[in-house]
C-alpha cells in the first residue's frame, strides 16, 4: 500500500502553498490515515532517516519509562551507532533525564 502510494505520489514539497504542494500534502495525509487504520490507534511520524526514527523512539522510551515508573535507565547501548547515541544522550539531556 505505501509502495505503491509513493509511486504514484506528486513529487513537490507538501508545506509549499502551490497545487502540486497542496496535493502532495492531501496524498501523504491520505496514506498516514491508510496506515493508521491499519496499525490502531497511535500517531504516525514520517521521519528523514532511520537514525531520526531510532532517535525519536529512543526519546520516546526514555519519557514513557520516567512517567510510568518514575525510572531513568539507560536504553541505548554500543550496538547502536554513534549518531543515535549522541542524539540520544542529547535529546535526554535536554529535557533533564
Amino acid at each position: 500500500m505505501v509502495a505503491e502510494a509513493m509511486c504514484s505520489a506528486v513529487s513537490a514539497n507538501p508545506h509549499a502553498t502551490h497545487a502540486l504542494g497542496i496535493q502532495a500534502s492531501y496524498q501523504i495525509e491520505s496514506v498516514r490515515q491508510q496506515i493508521l487504520s491499519l496499525a490502531g490507534k497511535g500517531q504516525l511520524i514520517f521521519t528523514s532517516s532511520a537514525a531520526e526514527a531510532s532517535s525519536l523512539a529512543i526519546l520516546g522510551m526514555a519519557l514513557r519509562e520516567l512517567r510510568l515508573k518514575g525510572q531513568r535507565r539507560k536504553i541505548v547501548s554500543r550496538t547502536h551507532g554513534t549518531y543515535v547515541r549522541s542524539q540520544s544522550e542529547a535529546h535526554v539531556g535536554s529535557i533533564g533525564l
